[in-house]
């Protein structure tokens, strides 16, 4: 669902985007002390036989078009994207479509040019006034990308998942997916991100609400074009009975063997990142992740999770520490089913007083970039973006300069959420608040 892709990490008054009907959410989807839900939408396998990430920054970002049905002047979010080859991508989110509807949205690269965004068409029996969004996209092979994200009455705290394919450049009717067993008897649920090693052989990783009113993390896989039903994922033994587990982010260097990584309470009451690696096809009890050693133990989110052709993983997030308010990045790796403790990332642009990071790519070297955004002390929410070497070292945070009529100075208010990086070439997704009162959707490219 990638909430953190909409939560400026400041503070709880920042949370503008589609207004209410977040707002009407995170009321239910949160407790006391996981105030500020935050998941990421995943991103697409980012493995795979292509050169280390260039050592240039991104350009200028550019502006995508909202559908047609668009409510003017628009209010639209990317919080995930995936590239088959450089230039042909696909980017998901969702937008305000006529009232008081906000739409499940796709929006199409090919050959370097951004078609106009298209609304997903929702299961059969989908409410007429509905709210819905796209967490996660992956595309393994050209013109055939997967969707999956949640829907549900608009003002209602019902939730289902969908997942939704798109053949030779034309995206399909989604379909409804089922739930474990010990649901809720009102589905409350949605997606943290999505991989696909092959077409028809994805997985994906989110939440659910059980029937005893707790947040859970679930696991699922499509097999030869089919998808089963989601299994819960255990947490890490020392989480507490209400452990309002997520999984937030995936990452499948082959079909059945896949690495997850999330966030759950411990029995201490600490927001603590943990992680969990498929084996045979099977998803065992979840691992905590050490904390970083300044962390204040009150909120982490885990946003994105890719793997290298070493077999290496990296993940990235933020955390807050003990001397702070704001958000902090960090970065953890896991190789073999082992996790290293997660650390600060020192390397933020000039100016930035806080900062987390929202989505990673890594080539098959090992070397990675990231995407987020910042705060400044002016309290600014600015895109950026960093690179971290085959070393392990992160480096080159630079700012993204945003299309033109976005908000800039002490106004601007973005995010880069997603960015997924084949052969070179680096595309990231994300949104902007303009002059004229919107939010719109942009990407940028690095080369």
């Amino acid at each position: 669902m990638a909430w953190n892709a909409i939560l400026p990490f400041m503070t709880a008054r920042n949370l503008r985007p589609l207004g209410r009907r977040v707002a009407r959410f995170f009321a239910v989807a949160t407790t006391a002390s996981m105030l500020g839900l935050a998941w990421l939408p995943g991103q697409a396998l980012a493995y795979g036989a292509f050169r280390a990430v260039p050592a240039s920054g991104f350009g200028h970002a550019v502006r995508l078009r909202f559908p047609a049905d668009a409510t003017p002047p628009g209010a639209g979010y990317l919080f995930t994207d995936s590239c088959a080859r450089p230039g042909d991508c696909a980017a998901g989110g969702n937008y305000t479509g006529p009232y008081p509807n906000t739409e499940a949205l796709v929006i199409t690269e090919s050959a370097g040019r951004w078609a106009r965004g298209v609304a997903l068409h929702m299961p059969p029996g989908a409410p007429a006034t509905i709210d819905a969004r796209v967490d996660g996209v992956a595309c393994p092979r050209l013109g055939t990308c997967w969707a999956v994200g949640s829907y549900g009455k608009a003002g209602s705290s019902e939730r289902r998942l969908f997942a939704a394919r798109e053949v030779s450049g034309h995206w399909r009717q989604a379909r409804t997916l089922h739930l474990p067993a010990n649901s809720a008897a009102v589905p409350n649920a949605g997606f943290g991100a999505l991989s696909c090693t092959a077409p028809g052989s994805c997985a994906a990783v989110g939440f659910y609400m059980n029937v005893a009113g707790h947040f859970q993390a679930f696991a699922i896989t499509e097999r030869s074009g089919r998808w089963g039903k989601a299994i819960a994922v255990a947490p890490p033994a020392n989480a507490q009975a209400n452990s309002s587990a997520f999984l937030t982010a995936i990452a499948c260097p082959h079909a059945g063997s896949c690495v997850a990584a999330g966030r759950y309470l411990s029995k201490a009451g600490a927001s603590t990142p943990m992680g969990v690696v498929q084996h045979r096809g099977r998803w065992p009890r979840a691992t905590p992740i050490k904390q970083p050693s300044d962390s204040a133990g009150t909120f982490t989110e885990i946003n994105s999770l890719s793997c290298t052709g070493t077999g290496k993983c990296v993940v990235v997030g933020g955390y807050f520490v003990a001397t702070s308010t704001l958000l902090q990045p960090l970065s953890a790796s896991e190789s073999g089913g082992h996790w290293t403790a997660a650390k600060r990332i020192r390397a933020v642009p000039p100016g930035a007083v806080g900062a987390t990071v929202r989505g990673v790519s890594c080539a098959a070297s090992g070397s990675c970039v990231a995407v987020g955004d910042y705060a400044n002390a002016a309290g600014a929410q600015v895109p950026w973006s960093l690179v971290r070497s085959v070393s392990g070292r992160w480096s080159a945070a630079t700012t993204v300069v945003l299309p033109s009529g976005g908000l800039t100075g002490t106004t601007e208010f973005a995010s880069l959420t997603a960015v997924s990086c084949i052969s070179g070439r680096c595309t990231a997704a994300g949104w902007y608040h303009t002059a004229s009162g919107g939010q719109s959707p942009m990407a940028a490219t690095r080369r």
